[in-house]
Parts: C-alpha cells; structure tokens; sequence
C-alpha cells in the first residue's frame, strides 16, 4: 500500500529539524556519526547483506559516479542503524554502499570481509571523504510503523578518486529519539 506523507500544524517545526539534519549530513564525513549525535547515543551498525558481483544495467548510476564499466566486480553492502531500547530494536536507518573493491587498500579490504563495522568507521582511518550528491524527502513510501523522512545519496572519495556510492535513508524514529535541540551545531571532536 502506498502512503501519501500528510502535511499537519506542526510541520514548520519538523521541516526545521529535518533541514538541520540535512545540514549535518552535508557537513560531516560520518553518516553513522551524525545519526549517534542526533540520537544522543553511539548506533550499532547491523549488516543485512554483502556480496562482490558484477555490476548490472541496475547500478547504472552507481557504476557511471565510481567511473566504473558494467560487469566491473563490486562490493554491494546494506545494514541499518540502530539502538536496542527496552528490548526492542530501533532503527533510525538504512544504508548501502556501492563500492569500487579493486580501489581500497588490502587492509581496508580484509575488514569489510571480516568485520561488522559500518563502512565509515573502516575508512575513516585512511582520510576519506565523504561528498553529498543529492539530499531527497520522499513524499509518497510503503512503511507505516517507521516511515523515511530523507534519502542522502554520496560518494566517497580517497586522495580524490571514487571509491564507493553510499545510500542513507533516515527513518522517523530517528526524529521521534532526537537527544538536542536542532538549533545547536554539531561538533565533532
């Protein structure tokens, strides 16, 4: 069932909070870092699924922003972020990556096969950065318990070269656990 997104009384109040997050995503090389300081707690990354393949017609756009050909191998990831609250998993969002796997050094290579890690936290080690291609806010979605609010598309860079397309997908309960005033600025140390 499609839903269409309601416009109520206090959406002034929530487009606000939402163009915030949006400036912090813009600003930071760390998805997963702007999620836990929204949150006010540190998110646990939870992988969903990983493989290496061929890239298809499918991830055109993908293939075309790394500079990569179709039938180039690729590493596709997807997870989520979340809390665990009251025995219950929160998740505030939804990621994947596109990622050139013949771009990254062997150490960076040998932790995505063997650790959980959110893809930020391992590169972030070798200076990536992270460039936002495009910031969007769906009008129209399928979930009802957890709607998304924003879908960021962007690429990570190394020494300027494309290295992988990230999907981020913020959810509403990420709005509902919100730990600060969205008027503050977001401070990494």
């Amino acid at each position: 069932m499609l839903i269409t997104r309601s416009r109520t009384a206090v959406q002034p109040e929530f487009d606000h909070a939402l163009d915030t997050l949006s400036d912090w995503v813009r600003d930071s090389d760390s998805f997963t870092e702007v999620v836990g300081r929204w949150a006010g707690t540190p998110v646990q990354y939870v992988p969903l699924h990983q493989e290496i393949r061929a890239l298809e017609l499918s991830d055109l756009a993908d293939a075309d922003d790394l500079g990569m050909r179709l039938g180039t191998q690729a590493r596709l990831r997807d997870g989520r972020l979340q809390i665990t609250a009251w025995g219950e998993d929160v998740v505030f969002a939804r990621v994947s990556a596109t990622i050139a796997q013949h771009r990254l050094p062997p150490e960076v290579r040998r932790q995505l096969d063997e650790t959980d890690l959110p893809l930020g936290a391992i590169l972030k080690r070798n200076q990536v950065r992270r460039h936002t291609l495009k910031i969007t806010r769906p009008d129209q979605y399928t979930e009802r318990d957890n709607p998304p609010l924003m879908q960021v598309r962007a690429l990570l860079t190394l020494v300027g070269r494309p290295i992988a397309v990230v999907r981020e997908t913020v959810h509403e309960k990420l709005m509902q656990h919100r730990a600060t005033d969205p008027r503050t600025e977001l401070r990494f140390a």
